[in-house]
């Protein structure tokens, strides 16, 4: 949607109460700024998940069920979600006899901002700063995860100094080292191909894939995100249809829109099928992510059970020992996470690979006495992620010597 369906759609909502469906990050935060700076009035918010008369935001609370369903033709609901929660909200609100939908989802975010910027228009370009304006959007964004706002003059968390490093660090290699395919020269001519998972394949479109030429395991992924993963581990019983929806939809993000993730911003979209790697236990691979910083490692995160619903990490110093911390998602000390083998020549890998930048996240994989590259992350966890403990928080920050960069 752009601009000026927006205001097409404003002359709409005054003749109607305006319902923000969703009272998650985009419900609270951009879908919300964008609706305000527009001048669009509104009346609550409906959650699914949220106790009826609950304040949300600015006094705008939370409508009973019933209150908005009884509404059907006087009611405009902007379902602020993302894509994958779009399609079933909108069958639920069919189903109650309501039609006037707009969905706020990250191609709504990304579309609208581009509109805006290529008009130039000054005047509009402030008026809605809370989303063309990086530092003010990252603000509102980090608020809502973290419960502050950043002190980006000052930064001293791990957290704080990953939104300073996205607006201020312009390292115009880091473009091609957030590209799944492009990355792999720079691994090549760092360390050496044989640290690179056999590609089976890459294309610019999901209609060019040919799934008859695909082995009977792979995994597909897009070259610019780092979430459109699909794992095929039978192909007779691989739904295709679906995987060819997924990936389309993955092909039209730019994910810098939404996490304001700098280096992703001018990554070419294009798909990539990868060898199917599995640990000789039969178990889904274990992610052994290492903090570097400026070719110094200090920090291993290993994660388990991501494709069995019961994503963990622990985390070890580079000695192996355990690390009682928690960030994002559960650490369980009952886990008994063997020390790879290969240990030290991880290590080696992520020095070698983080030279001469402030911070990046090495990703490798253990299998069958060989380690395998799996992705450098710049921004962990969109630099959002909470530390249960503070001091652990501060600690990582300490490791990011800020340099001077210029925008």
């Amino acid at each position: 949607m752009n601009y000026i369906e927006l205001m097409n759609i404003k002359e709409e909502c005054k003749k109607k109460k305006v319902c923000l469906f969703g009272a998650g990050v985009y419900g609270t935060t951009w879908a919300y700024d964008i609706l305000k700076a527009a001048e669009i009035n509104i009346d609550f918010y409906y959650d699914n998940y949220r106790q009826t008369g609950e304040e949300i935001r600015d006094g705008v609370k939370i409508i009973s069920e019933n209150s908005l369903y009884r509404l059907r033709d006087f009611v405009f609901v902007f379902v602020a979600m993302s894509y994958r929660h779009q399609r079933l909200i909108r069958e639920q609100l069919y189903k109650n006899g309501i039609y006037n939908i707009v969905e706020m989802d990250d191609l709504f975010l990304q579309t609208f901002i581009i509109d805006l910027l290529q008009k130039k228009d000054r005047k509009l370009i402030k008026q809605f700063k809370c989303i063309t304006d990086n530092r003010e959007y990252i603000n509102r964004q980090f608020r809502y995860y973290i419960g502050y706002y950043p002190d980006l003059q000052n930064p001293k968390t791990f957290n704080e100094k990953i939104q300073w490093l996205k607006l201020y660090d312009r390292n115009p290699l880091y473009t091609k080292l957030v590209d799944k395919y492009e990355v792999r020269e720079y691994i090549k001519n760092r360390v050496g191909d044989k640290y690179l998972i056999p590609i089976l394949g890459i294309w610019n479109s999901v209609q060019e894939i040919d799934f008859s030429t695909l082995p009977n395991q792979f995994v597909l992924k897009c070259t610019h995100d780092s979430g459109s993963v699909i794992i095929c581990k039978d192909k007779s019983k691989f739904d295709i249809e679906s995987a060819k929806k997924k990936l389309r939809q993955a092909m039209k993000i730019n994910i810098f829109y939404y996490g304001r993730e700098w280096a992703y911003k001018k990554v070419k979209p294009r798909i990539i099928a990868e060898k199917y790697m599995v640990e000789e236990s039969g178990d889904d691979l274990k992610d052994y992510k290492i903090y570097a910083f400026d070719g110094v490692p200090k920090v291993i995160q290993v994660d388990f059970g991501r494709f069995k619903g019961k994503h963990k990490h622990n985390f070890y110093t580079t000695n192996w020992e355990y690390r009682d911390v928690q960030v994002l998602c559960p650490s369980d000390p009952s886990i008994k996470i063997s020390q790879p083998e290969k240990l030290q020549e991880m290590l080696w890998l992520s020095s070698q690979l983080s030279k001469g930048i402030p911070q990046v996240r090495t990703d490798f994989y253990y299998v069958g006495g060989q380690v395998y590259f799996g992705e450098l992350i710049f921004y962990s966890n969109n630099g959002v992620a909470k530390f249960e403990q503070k001091e652990f928080a501060e600690e990582m920050g300490n490791y990011i010597h800020l340099r001077k960069y210029t925008k």
